[in-house]
């Protein structure tokens, strides 16, 4: 618990973090707890304006609200915001160890013991957009295994806006592009009842990752790692799960993400022929 204070302390009081904090409770019912006085009194002397009334909650209940890159942090103690709805990240005053997926990274083995890509689910954020890199993630049918897995496990379950989904890569590609695209969106359709932006670009892109709005995910092998349920030969690796509230003196998985984000913004804005992209190359971590 006191590494939660503190390290929940210094992503919503320092002045490094990345977050966007939004707030609405009352602080003068928390502070008579006394193990959480210190942390709120903090939180209430960063902040300018607390805001006790609905304001907040009715601008953060509509769709114009979260069309954007920004990553919020909700702290509200309200039964009218539904904020994983729109897939943004939100606590109570109650709820502090919900933040433990926010604060601590996490470092997946990945050996025979694994099937397939339902694990990271365990790490799961919010979230209402997502940006794919690998160059071999769709490069076959075979690949598609992984490829499904991933999206299942952290795509959101309900959502009330449309997914962004991007995804990038290409080694030696002669699919059809337009195949891909509809049997992709057949499948996801099968698991998701809102409508998702699905976009394929065809680049020859190195870097593997998987960016959410709260989360970015590393694998030094790629995500080609199963094949009908068991890991295939020579893939044994280590995932990397981090959140951007993770940051250091001088380093910052935020910065890193932004980066990264940064090179599929420009990759994205690219004119191409049609068999290299198709999709309305929407995503909102590219604004």
């Amino acid at each position: 618990d006191n590494d939660r204070y503190s390290r929940l302390r210094r992503l919503l009081c320092s002045s490094e973090s990345p977050i966007q904090l939004i707030i609405n409770f009352d602080f003068e019912e928390i502070y008579k707890d006394k193990e959480k006085r210190v942390l709120f009194r903090q939180i209430a002397q960063k902040v300018d304006v607390v805001n006790t009334d609905l304001e907040i909650i009715n601008k953060a209940n509509t769709l114009s609200f979260h069309e954007t890159k920004t990553p919020n942090l909700f702290f509200m103690n309200s039964e009218f915001l539904k904020t994983e709805r729109f897939g943004c990240f939100s606590m109570t005053s109650n709820q502090l160890e919900k933040s433990d997926l926010f604060l601590f990274p996490e470092r997946y083995r990945i050996d025979n013991k694994r099937e397939n890509w339902s694990f990271i689910s365990s790490c799961k954020l919010p979230c209402n957009s997502l940006i794919l890199t690998d160059n071999y993630l769709n490069s076959s049918d075979e690949t598609y295994e992984n490829l499904f897995s991933i999206l299942i496990a952290l795509m959101p379950s309900n959502l009330d806006m449309d997914f962004d989904l991007t995804i990038i890569g290409d080694k030696n590609n002669f699919k059809s592009i337009k195949d891909q695209y509809d049997k992709i969106l057949i499948k996801l359709r099968e698991s998701f009842n809102y409508n998702i932006n699905l976009t394929i670009i065809r680049e020859n892109y190195h870097m593997r990752s998987i960016q959410t709005n709260y989360t970015r995910i590393w694998s030094d092998q790629g995500f080609v790692l199963f094949k009908n349920n068991r890991l295939m030969n020579g893939k044994e690796t280590t995932v990397e799960f981090n959140s951007i509230g993770e940051f250091g003196r001088e380093s910052s998985i935020y910065k890193t993400r932004n980066d990264e984000l940064e090179k599929c913004k420009k990759i994205c804005q690219v004119e191409r022929m049609p068999d290299k992209l198709i999709g309305n190359r929407k995503n909102r971590l590219l604004l």
